[in-house]
């Protein structure tokens, strides 16, 4: 925990909470990623501002393995920016905005594949169908720290709470994502 990073029992679900002034949780290096491996990172979020934000990445410098975040693109929308394989990036944008003070589930999933096809994101269970993809180039893979709340130290610290973020080593599917939002939206809904 870096920073005032806060744990919050104030809620039917305990949750960390966030006042976008640097604070962040780093897990370490884990989760190498060089975009080609198979992973999806999921995890509950309420804003208490908007802007651009981290909610979990993992970056070293320039180098990054992935970003999920908010940003401001014509309203503030979810963002998912896995690396891929051959040294570039892709980045998904939802259609809609999430800052509106309620609880939502982010669930964001890549297959490995190197194809912006490959990177998903789910909200609040659904998979949201009506994304905005776009293809970078440069430096892709990461060997710096997993991060909550902030992306490369303290850039872009989130302001509200997170709680239950879970990575898996695979792609989730559609059923898997539905059921891990089903079995805990009855403390966030």
């Amino acid at each position: 925990f870096i920073n005032d990073t806060m744990y919050d029992g104030s809620t039917i679900s305990p949750s960390f909470a966030f006042d976008g002034t640097g604070d962040y949780i780093t897990m370490g290096n884990i989760l190498d990623q060089d975009g080609s491996t198979a992973f999806s990172i999921s995890t509950w979020v309420k804003y208490t501002s908007a802007g651009t934000v981290m909610i979990v990445s993992k970056q070293d410098g320039s180098n990054i393995g992935f970003l999920l975040y908010s940003g401001n693109f014509a309203g503030v929308k979810i963002a998912w920016y896995p690396c891929l394989a051959s040294g570039g990036n892709i980045q998904v944008r939802t259609s809609g905005a999430y800052n509106d003070g309620n609880w939502h589930h982010i669930l964001a999933t890549y297959d490995g594949s190197g194809n912006a096809s490959g990177a998903k994101l789910y909200i609040d269970g659904s998979l949201d169908t009506n994304i905005i993809t776009d293809t970078f180039t440069g430096s892709s893979s990461s060997s710096g720290n997993l991060q909550i709340s902030a992306r490369n130290g303290t850039a872009f610290p989130f302001s509200g709470n997170q709680t239950a973020v879970q990575i898996y080593n695979k792609e989730l599917t559609s059923t898997e994502v539905l059921h891990n939002y089903n079995a805990l939206r009855g403390r966030f809904t």
